[in-house]
């Protein structure tokens, strides 16, 4: 886990979970103090970050802000397309659907991109996460 700089937070370890919360427009991480925003990261580019009981591809922001938790899941392209059209339609359908809803999820996340849900994401409204 790192600050907003990159430095070091904290070290967390694996399968063993850690208690987020927000006191007085600070992060609160067990029974230790951060900065208001720290970034999780998996150990590899192929890791996953567990939130909530839900897993995640690339890195997790957690925004402590007015007393309350924000989660972002902050991912490349590719891997978004990766897990929204598999949670969306089933491998066994024909591939030339399966580019189709590709296509379309891609031009939707661009749109968002452009016209952001939020100050502090781009999309919303498909996870969890949004809320700790």
């Amino acid at each position: 886990m790192v600050d907003q700089q990159g430095q070091a937070v904290k070290k967390l370890v694996p399968a063993a979970a850690e208690n987020f919360m927000a006191q007085g427009g600070q992060l609160q991480i067990g029974t230790q103090s951060a900065p208001n925003v720290v970034w999780i990261k998996p150990e590899s580019a192929t890791g996953l970050v567990y939130v909530s009981g839900r897993w995640y591809r690339g890195a997790v922001q957690v925004i402590a802000n007015n007393g309350k938790l924000t989660g972002v899941n902050h991912l490349d392209m590719e891997s978004y397309l990766y897990s929204v059209v598999g949670s969306e339609m089933p491998a066994s359908w024909p591939l030339e659907a399966l580019k189709s809803q590709a296509i379309a999820a891609r031009s939707y996340a661009l749109a968002h991109i452009a016209r952001p849900a939020n100050p502090l994401f781009d999309l919303g409204g498909y996870s969890a996460m949004a809320s700790l």
